[in-house]
């Protein structure tokens, strides 16, 4: 449906439309899920492409589209290549959205997660770090989101630098805010 949809929308709309990108990435997010990641890959750099050639430098828009092209790429295990795109997807929602915003948060929390992933623990505790602060600024202290955060800090902390005493102290207190939210 969604692959005859995009037909209707290059046909009518011109293939360089941005509702043809909005087309791309939900197809590209099916692909993933199939783990047609080729397939899924030429979507998203088409996606970005249109965003790029008909949005404004700092639209949000080309943000995801970095930010999904860096996940397709961690979720493949390609870290360099995902360090590029995520990093490039933080400075521009820090950028349009500012340094603040919930969506960096969430772009932190992926290069997080590859920076641990190719043991670069310190960059990871940086980001993770970051990532809480952030959360901490924007969502209610009782979020889920900061518990998943602490989680994250608390393994870089713990498995990664080896700083048990803090990393037990973080993961305690991610522990008692998922405890809090089952209440």
């Amino acid at each position: 449906m969604l692959s005859r949809s995009l037909e209707i929308r290059d046909r009518k709309l011109g293939e360089d439309h941005f509702l043809v990108a909005e087309n791309l990435d939900l197809l590209a997010q099916i692909n993933v899920a199939r783990q047609r990641f080729d397939v899924a890959e030429a979507q998203l750099v088409r996606a970005l492409s249109i965003r790029q050639q008909v949005l404004e430098p700092n639209h949000p828009d080309i943000g995801m589209s970095l930010l999904s092209i860096g996940r397709l790429y961690r979720a493949q295990g390609r870290s360099d290549e995902a360090l590029i795109f995520l990093n490039r997807a933080e400075s521009h929602f820090s950028e349009s959205l500012g340094s603040d915003h919930y969506q960096v948060a969430a772009t932190l929390e992926d290069l997080g997660l590859v920076l641990a992933g190719i043991q670069n623990w310190l960059a990871a505790e940086s980001a993770f770090r970051r990532q809480l602060s952030i959360l901490e600024k924007t969502v209610a202290n009782e979020h889920l989101l900061i518990g998943a955060a602490l989680n994250n800090l608390g393994w870089v902390l713990s498995d990664g630098l080896q700083n048990y005493d803090d990393g037990e102290a973080v993961l305690r207190r991610a522990v008692a805010l998922f405890d809090q939210a089952e209440r």
